[in-house]
């Protein structure tokens, strides 16, 4: 006959174990040599928690029954103490809690919870006894009647977060969980193993909330949903829809009576803005769209997917429909840019209220960059004929060749070259005066004043260039000097040529062949190069 004994355990090594299965406690009685006991016993919380899947007994944990401790030894618990025996023809009672249907059912999942054991009592009068439970996790918070059962019979209808229910693992069981006597999810042929934990996951129902942030994009914040009900409250943060243009979405229990969204700081979540409390729509309309700045600044919609369009100086600002190619890329083709004069930036094709831009302006061809929301104007930086794509999940702009392939373009992170304002002054130097790694500099000068200027060919054209700002010079001599210690603004030089007469509208000096250097004031060994624009 199987007797259930009741005890008090303390100081075991689980933490937060919830309800065993267990028929109703019978009255003490004593127990034979080699007899089969099970106890009903109270955890005490003494570990710091419980990780992974399965629980783990440490040699030299202890359990203590009435007066006498049990020592595990890596495999049981055991006590050799006099009095043992008669330990067991002693009624004990257990510290446990009841559910209404009288079943042993867990407190508060923490300290307190129950556990099932089985002992024998060896021929000698010590007794053995090894954790055989098997637990389940479990966390719903929701309004329904739940009943988590084995076999059609409850061991848990307990709500909460991570409740933990223990079990005795015999045989092949079906699991099930029931809302309001209808079954959510079954599993036959269950066989649990002693000691493992078996998550169940979250089994409160839940409905996905969407979140189109309008003016709140601005400045890359995170967004959040806080929600509540009479029995509990929680905050997630919301993730990108990865098929909807600038859509976030949170799941959250769908028996929630309010909700708040809110837009947060993307480095220490401090809150930036929130809307009024809320509640979730009973219709279609389960898009909260922002319209403004203020609490009570937006609306639920239904979502409707955007048709883009590039509106710029090329079209008066006009809409140029963009042709969606997939799920979540647009292109508009053969638009006509200008460098340094065009201006352009996406937009939903009926309003200027979505729209997209970047937190920079000057944009390379051949690149992508991520768009801002509300941005600024985007400019070429070289005259052409280009497609430009969208990708309207993760907002980033294409810009590439009229006919290149999208996916061969260059992530831009930096703002592109400025346009080049000023007087700019080209020179390009003979053969002789390029050998040994010349550096070159120009001393200019007219009736009010005189500049140096240090001369660099920066794209490797072999064409040498200054900026003189808009001081516009008369004359010029060039210098070509040592570029160990190269100092630009004195006359310390190998080789030099000039004086020599800059003509109105010409900026190009190329310096004839064959020569070396020049006498200033005289025409000594020099043929003059010619002038022209660039």
């Amino acid at each position: 006959m199987k007797k259930f004994y009741s005890f008090v355990f303390a100081a075991v090594a689980l933490v937060g174990f919830a309800a065993c299965n267990s028929d109703s406690v019978d009255e003490a009685a004593p127990v034979q040599k080699g007899e089969t006991v099970s106890f009903i016993a109270t955890i005490d919380n003494t570990r710091t928690g419980l990780d992974g899947l399965q629980t783990t007994w440490v040699n030299g944990d202890k359990v203590v029954i009435g007066d006498y401790t049990f020592t595990y030894d890596g495999s049981k618990f055991s006590c050799t103490a006099d009095g043992v025996k008669s330990l067991l023809n002693t009624e004990v009672t257990a510290t446990y809690s009841k559910n209404g249907d009288g079943k042993v059912d867990s407190t508060a999942g923490v300290a307190g919870a129950v556990l099932e054991a089985k002992g024998t009592l060896t021929q000698d009068g010590t007794l053995n006894f090894n954790i055989k439970s098997a637990f389940l996790k479990y966390t719903y918070n929701g309004n329904s009647a739940l009943v988590v059962s084995l076999n059609g019979e409850s061991v848990s209808t307990q709500t909460g977060t991570d409740v933990y229910v223990a079990f005795m693992p015999e045989g092949v069981n079906t699991l099930a969980y029931t809302l309001d006597g209808v079954t959510c999810k079954s599993k036959d042929n269950f066989a649990p193993v002693a000691g493992k934990i078996y998550k169940l996951g979250d089994l409160t129902p839940k409905t996905t909330v969407y979140l189109i942030p309008g003016v709140w994009a601005s400045d890359g914040p995170k967004f959040s949903v806080y929600y509540w009900n009479g029995a509990f409250n929680d905050e997630v943060v919301m993730t990108k829809d990865e098929t909807k243009n600038g859509v976030y979405m949170a799941e959250i229990y769908e028996n929630a009576e309010g909700l708040i969204f809110k837009r947060l700081s993307p480095t220490d979540n401090k809150e930036w803005n929130k809307t009024g409390d809320l509640t979730l729509p009973t219709d279609n309309k389960d898009h909260y769209y922002i319209t403004g700045w203020g609490a009570a600044d937006g609306e639920w919609r239904e979502y409707v997917r955007i048709e883009w369009s590039v509106s710029g100086t090329f079209n008066t600002w006009g809409d140029t429909a963009m042709t969606r190619i997939n799920e979540t890329m647009s292109v508009a083709q053969g638009i006509a840019l200008t460098a340094y004069s065009s201006q352009f930036k996406i937009k939903d094709a009926t309003s200027w209220d979505t729209n997209y831009g970047a937190g920079y302006g000057y944009m390379l061809p051949g690149h992508y960059m991520t768009a801002t929301y509300n941005g600024g104007e985007i400019v070429v930086t070289e005259t052409g004929t280009y497609d430009i794509y969208f990708n309207e999940v993760d907002t980033i702009i294409y810009v590439v060749a009229a006919g290149a392939d999208y996916t061969t373009a260059v992530e831009q992170t930096a703002n592109g070259p400025a346009p080049v304002t000023g007087n700019i002054y080209y020179f390009k130097p003979n053969s002789n005066w390029t050998q040994s790694s010349a550096k070159f500099s120009g001393y200019f000068w007219n009736s009010a004043g005189n500049k140096w200027a240090e001369l660099t060919d920066t794209d490797k054209d072999g064409i040498y260039e200054c900026n003189l700002g808009e001081w516009t010079p008369t004359y010029v001599i060039f210098l070509r000097k040592d570029p160990s210690g190269f100092v630009y603004n004195n006359w310390t030089c190998w080789d030099r040529i000039g004086n020599i007469t800059v003509p109105s509208g010409k900026n190009f000096y190329t310096m004839a062949s064959g020569v070396w250097s020049q006498e200033i004031g005289t025409a000594s060994g020099y043929t003059g190069g010619t002038w022209g624009t660039k």
